[in-house]
């Protein structure tokens, strides 16, 4: 991992088709990839299928050698945009382990970074819709919901990848 990373944005579902304008323009890049299993009715059947997207759509990093004009490198029909990565030792390391983890499961998903106490939202599950303030528990993030009145609360866990900070 030689050179400036830089992260570019491309319009939604053309980071493939950008990767693959990158690679047979011979640019370094890296685009995380994640495997979603997903259940389809077909017919009345139930089939499980696989699908590989970006792990952060529409985002993806390019390695640019330093006497390279990032504007000229990446020209592209999906419109991108350069956005400069300012402390590239640590977008470096980041990358390492992403890649690592990756390499261990490519089932990964992205979600917000909750902090402890932070209010959060249930977007996805049986919760959807309920309101509380994070509880980091154990390696786990739950959901406090407080009933004040009582001074009562109740906790549940919701995976990251179902909430959202509010």
């Amino acid at each position: 991992m030689t050179g400036r990373f830089w992260l570019v944005q491309v319009r939604p579902l053309f980071e493939q088709r950008f990767a693959r304008d990158l690679d047979s323009a011979g640019v370094d890049y890296f685009l995380p990839m994640t495997r979603i299993r997903r259940t389809r009715i077909d017919r009345g059947r139930q089939r499980q299928i696989t699908q590989t997207r970006p792990l952060f759509p529409p985002y993806l990093f390019v390695n640019l050698a330093p006497d390279d004009r990032p504007d000229a490198v990446v020209r592209s029909i999906a419109s991108p945009k350069l956005i400069k990565i300012v402390n590239q030792l640590q977008i470096k390391h980041e990358l390492t382990q992403l890649e690592c983890a990756l390499d261990i499961d490519d089932t990964l998903t992205a979600c917000p970074i909750i902090r402890e106490g932070e209010g959060v939202r249930v977007v996805d599950g049986p919760f959807i819709g309920l309101q509380g303030h994070a509880v980091h528990q154990d390696g786990q993030c739950r959901v406090q919901f407080r009933a004040s009145l009582l001074g009562q609360c109740v906790e549940v866990t919701v995976p990251l990848d179902r909430i959202e900070p509010c």
